[in-house]
């Protein structure tokens, strides 16, 4: 018999297939089917892509070409290609978690860039294993936030399946076995949105110390000629949370499924002090609308402060650097919109576990942080410097977003800090 030797580009000849027949696959699932701007927009760059045509890739180019923009677009005055790529980016999570959960390639559009980006995952495709068989051990999620998840899900939401690569550990792979604990489950917090409407328009402050005794009323009322039952004076008693809240719950669900790891999650008004000593934690949302974080900021250079008096936020830098300001503000009048988001690892309280804060001075500066932790490769870029071997220094982690329509449609590092043990 005879037999013909391979050719050397038949390996590529292949993964180009495998790329291409993805992107069909995708633009022809139910996630994309009814968004013909979307289709065009993921068509656009991967053809640009798979021509190996980057320098079209650019948000000019995408204006003009696929959203009819002139030639002298500009992006200052018009954000139509960052708004689309954000949408993009949640079509094409939801698509991860759905059609192509047990794909062996996955398509992204990282943060920060246009170019997609195809990875083999290592999965194994078995149409017929129930979706519940593949993803790993159960973790026990209270019945409150079940169905909210469920409808975050909805809005797309990324789950990582490059992790587990052969090769060196990834550091994310060594940052969230960090988070999340191996011999026991790791408690995280959402935030109280009925605290945070009712603190913004009584400006009433209530403290770590007030909330953990349940003391939330008497809050002054905003016109004593209200109805007792009005949902205003009752925003504090309602039990809200935000979608970024919860896509940060459903994410990180899915990495403890995927990292054999269990997790508990709670609303804020549910925890006690010593839920948050037992363990593990990852805090949600920022002081007003998780006062839990107050018990850790002692820890950290960067510190969310409140004028409840004017409802205006402040980030103060308690040991400013080079190029650094002592305090960056929220200003209502901002032309530019911006909003600040911390992403910070510290010691748990008692010094047991670790303690993942993601606070933002607005719900869409919380949505930056968790669109760092999951998508965005600059998260990487912190992490090799923070990770030695299997461990993880404690590091904090400041970014500056500007927002349009109460999204956050770019974001910066505009500090970072890296605390070694003993340092």
């Amino acid at each position: 018999m005879r037999h013909t030797k391979p050719s050397p580009d038949a390996p590529r000849a292949a993964d180009d297939g495998a790329r291409e027949a993805l992107l069909q696959h995708i633009l022809a699932s139910r996630h994309f089917r009814k968004s013909p701007r979307l289709r065009d927009f993921l068509t656009y760059i991967c053809e640009r892509a798979f021509a190996n045509r980057l320098d079209e890739i650019s948000e000019q180019q995408i204006a003009v070409h696929v959203f009819g923009r002139s030639p002298d677009y500009n992006p200052g005055d018009d954000t139509i290609v960052r708004s689309a790529a954000r949408q993009l980016r949640q079509k094409l999570e939801l698509y991860s978690l759905g059609d192509g959960a047990g794909s062996a390639w996955r398509l992204s559009v990282p943060t920060g860039s246009y170019i997609p980006v195809f990875e083999r995952t290592g999965a194994v495709t078995d149409a017929a294993q129930p979706a519940a068989d593949r993803d790993g051990p159960p973790w026990r999620v209270p019945l409150w936030p079940l169905v909210a998840l469920g409808a975050a899900a909805a809005g797309g939401l990324l789950i990582w399946g490059l992790l587990f690569a052969a090769g060196p550990v990834d550091p994310r792979t060594v940052f969230w076995r960090a988070v999340l604990a191996a011999n026991h489950p790791t408690l995280l917090v959402s935030g109280d949105s009925g605290l945070s409407m009712t603190m913004n328009i009584t400006h009433h402050t209530v403290d770590v110390r007030e909330y953990a005794e349940k003391k939330l009323e008497p809050l002054p009322l905003i016109d004593p000629a209200l109805p007792p039952d009005s949902p205003v004076i009752n925003f504090g008693k309602r039990r809200y949370t935000s979608v970024a809240d919860l896509v940060m719950a459903v994410k990180t669900t899915a990495m403890a499924g995927r990292l054999s790891r269990t997790l508990d999650v709670r609303f804020a008004r549910d925890v006690t002090p010593d839920d948050l000593k037992a363990g593990n934690v990852i805090l949600v949302g920022d002081p007003w609308g998780d006062p839990w974080v107050e018990l850790f900021a002692r820890q950290l250079n960067f510190e969310f402060q409140i004028d409840a008096a004017t409802s205006t936020h402040l980030v103060v830098n308690h040991a400013p650097m080079a190029h650094e300001q002592a305090s960056y503000q929220v200003y209502p009048a901002d032309p530019r919109h911006r909003n600040y988001a911390l992403i910070a690892l510290t010691g748990g309280l008692g010094q047991q576990g670790r303690a993942l804060l993601v606070e933002g001075t607005t719900v869409a500066g919380v949505d930056t942080a968790v669109d760092f932790l999951f998508n965005s490769t600059k998260f990487s870029d912190v992490l090799k410097k923070a990770v030695h071997g299997d461990t993880i220094d404690d590091f904090e982690v400041l970014l500056e977003t500007e927002n349009v329509a109460a999204s956050a449609v770019q974001f910066k590092i505009i500090a970072v800090r890296l605390h070694p043990p003993g340092a």
